[in-house]
């Protein structure tokens, strides 16, 4: 007897591949379809990477020439704006500038800086004669800076259809050099290969930002005489070296070098001028201690004046020329009045002096644009009359001594024999009767025009003389000299001498 079973694991596992086969085979060609398609993509992008045009690769004739003009403009136009920043906006300078130091600052024998200001009198090139001068620079210098170029020569002739013009744009980031010139390039067999006209190249230089500061400092200068200020300032804070005005209680002279003195204020103004900055602008902050550079160097130009990527250097140096002037003097020294020191109160002296100082001297403004070191420069003078800020006086007045001869080259020339003797005087001014002494230790100068030379002290039996106090010593020729005599406790005397071989005085 034959049981019934359920049987399903056979069957059933074997009707499955049959059923499923025909959704194999449609996943199989979807897959090779997209593998054939991944390959084409694969060869095409290939091909798109290893295939290039050859003449995108080697440049053509045009390219190569308009390669070599672009490099002379580029090469010319920058050569053209260093000039104009070493030569304050000028390529070529004015014929007088280097000849006349009222019209320039000579930096060098074959370099210098054209005065923007000059006493009250302006004179500044503008933007427009700037560009003019870039243009014409370029029509100049280009052409010979093409046929200069070996590479070319060896390989092109050029012929020229239209004249070379510029037309620079100077804007505010940039300097464009534009150039029109129609040229027509042949092979070296007479082959015509291209035509080229318009050719253009650019400098990062920012002209007009430096041009503007340089331009609005001057003009605040003409306005507020700032450097007139600070240096009347330095004038003012009375250096021992540098004395203005003041008393002292003392019968003994007060003397001061007039070299030492101009020396020592030259050298005041060029280490303080440095220290100007102009706000607005890039520059190292003051420590918080020096509060008199922070409130007296730091020129306020304007809430609008903001240039944060420009730095603004000036400088003075004695090798600068300058003018300077100091009264009153003495020869060739300044000295103090004395007031007091009579016959009753010989002992009670008061020194006192007042000195009023020219000084006219230029100023080197260096305006450098941080950004690509870019500096630009220019020049003005400073003037200080009587102690005054003035700039309506272009000079100085007259120096009241002349630096050809000195006391010291004066002096030393003594060929005039004399004998000088100094007395004490002594008298009663009841009866009249007076006693004279000889008196030694009598200090003794002597003055002709401008020239003072310090003399001998008396000396009491000089000579083995007996009673006498003076000395015997040659003195310098002088038609109208003053023979001066000083000694503590007594009242100064002096005495008109013109100096003859063997007197006494």
């Amino acid at each position: 007897m034959y049981k019934k079973r359920f049987r399903v694991g056979r069957s059933s596992f074997i009707s499955l591949p049959i059923a499923g086969s025909k959704g194999q085979v449609t996943i199989f060609i979807i897959i090779g379809i997209l593998i054939v398609l991944a390959m084409t993509l694969v060869i095409f992008v290939r091909k798109e990477i290893i295939t290039f045009n050859p003449q995108e690769i080697i440049p053509t004739d045009k390219g190569k020439v308009e390669n070599f003009l672009t490099a002379c403009i580029d090469k010319v136009g920058n050569d053209a704006l260093a000039r104009i920043g070493l030569q304050g906006g000028y390529i070529e300078l004015p014929a007088d500038v280097l000849h006349d130091n009222s019209k320039g600052l000579e930096i060098s024998p074959a370099l210098a800086v054209p005065y923007w200001a000059y006493g009250k009198q302006t004179s500044v090139p503008t933007l427009l004669q700037i560009k003019q001068q870039i243009d014409d620079y370029l029509e100049k210098n280009v052409r010979d800076c093409l046929f200069s170029m070996q590479a070319f020569q060896e390989s092109y002739d050029l012929i020229e259809k239209s004249p070379l013009t510029a037309d620079t744009q100077i804007v505010q980031n940039k300097v464009i050099f534009n150039l029109h010139w129609d040229v027509e390039i042949h092979s070296k067999s007479g082959e015509v290969i291209t035509e080229v006209i318009d050719h253009t190249a650019e400098s990062p230089v920012k002209l007009q930002q430096v041009y503007t500061v340089a331009k609005t400092i001057l003009e605040k200068e003409m306005d507020t005489l700032k450097l007139e200020d600070v240096t009347q300032d330095l004038v003012a804070l009375e250096h021992p070296e540098v004395p203005v005005a003041g008393m002292e209680l003392s019968c003994s002279k007060k003397r001061w070098e007039v070299d030492t003195v101009r020396n020592t204020l030259l050298d005041l103004v060029r280490v303080n001028i440095q220290q100007l900055k102009v706000q607005g602008t890039d520059y190292v902050q003051f420590p918080k201690d020096l509060t008199y550079y922070q409130n007296h160097y730091i020129w306020d130009l304007g809430t609008d004046f903001q240039y944060p990527a420009v730095s603004v250097l000036f400088n003075f140096d004695q090798t600068y020329p300058y003018t300077f002037a100091v009264t009153p003097l003495v020869g060739n020294s300044m000295q103090s009045s004395q007031l007091g020191g009579s016959n009753l109160l010989s002992f009670l002296c008061i020194q006192t002096w007042k000195f009023t100082y020219d000084l006219v001297y230029p100023v080197l403004v260096k305006v450098k644009d941080e950004t690509t070191g870019y500096t630009f420069e220019m020049a003005f003078t400073v003037h200080l009359v009587r102690n005054i800020a003035n700039r309506g006086e272009a000079v100085a007045r007259p120096s009241y001594f002349i630096d050809t001869t000195s006391d010291q080259d004066y002096c030393a020339v003594k060929d005039v024999p004399m004998t000088v003797l100094a007395y004490e005087t002594v008298e009663n001014e009841n009866t009249g009767v007076y006693n004279r002494e000889p008196l030694d230790g009598v200090q003794t100068s002597f003055t002709c025009l401008r020239y003072k030379c310090d003399m001998l002290p008396t000396e009491f039996d000089f000579g083995g003389r007996g009673n006498v106090a003076g000395y015997t010593t040659n003195f310098p020729y002088c038609t109208g000299g003053i023979l001066r005599g000083t000694k503590d406790g007594y009242k100064e005397s002096w005495q008109r001498l013109a100096t003859a071989a063997n007197k006494k005085e």
